[in-house]
């Protein structure tokens, strides 16, 4: 069986809108809409034991993993060291830090169906190339991500998409990635 997997921070997604809880509640409830059968995560290794447990239990592998949470620059207030980073739940994912999370994408990666692979619903993801790079190695699969401003409730990127492949070939400017679609034998 394949499996379209999108694994977000509900919390995270709240936060979107700032302000009075109610439009915090209204966004939750927009994009949970639209992300059906969504996996609630808290951090990159909770992220990886609920993908393990999902694939047991249904005895598939995932076609496409929707990594949904926020994305930014972060750096010095003098805006030294500046870098587009990607967040999962509790979890801050940057080229600094990605030696903490390296196993745990690995162990993504043996969950992927051989055409696979993994996006990034995140604004800015797509401007950090290196980190993408680490990553697509780490799970051995293509690894999408926009390069602007990303609409979890639509699922669409304000910008271009990056493309980055296991070797570390990198297209820009590629399509909006979709699931592979092959019968079931």
């Amino acid at each position: 069986m394949r499996l379209d997997v999108k694994a977000l921070t509900k919390k995270s997604l709240s936060d979107l809108v700032t302000g009075e809880s109610f439009w915090s509640e209204l966004a939750t409830l927009a994009c949970g809409a639209v992300t059906v059968g969504e996996l609630d995560v808290t951090n990159v290794s909770d992220m990886v034991a609920q993908l393990e447990g999902l694939c047991r239990k249904e005895r598939g592998v995932i076609s496409r993993l929707s990594v949904i949470d926020h994305g930014r620059l972060e750096g010095n207030a003098d805006g030294s060291n500046a870098e587009y980073v990607i967040r999962i739940g509790e979890s801050t994912v940057q080229t600094g830090t990605m030696y903490l999370h390296y196993r745990f994408f690995r162990q993504i990666g043996a969950l992927l169906a051989d055409r696979g692979f993994v996006h990034f619903w995140h604004c800015w993801a797509g401007q950090n190339v290196e980190l993408l790079k680490m990553i697509a190695e780490a799970v051995g699969k293509p690894v999408y991500a926009g390069t602007g401003r990303h609409n979890p409730v639509f699922n669409f990127n304000w910008g271009g998409y990056v493309c980055v492949a296991p070797d570390g070939t990198v297209t820009r400017d590629t399509a909006r990635p979709i699931p592979w679609i092959e019968s079931e034998p």
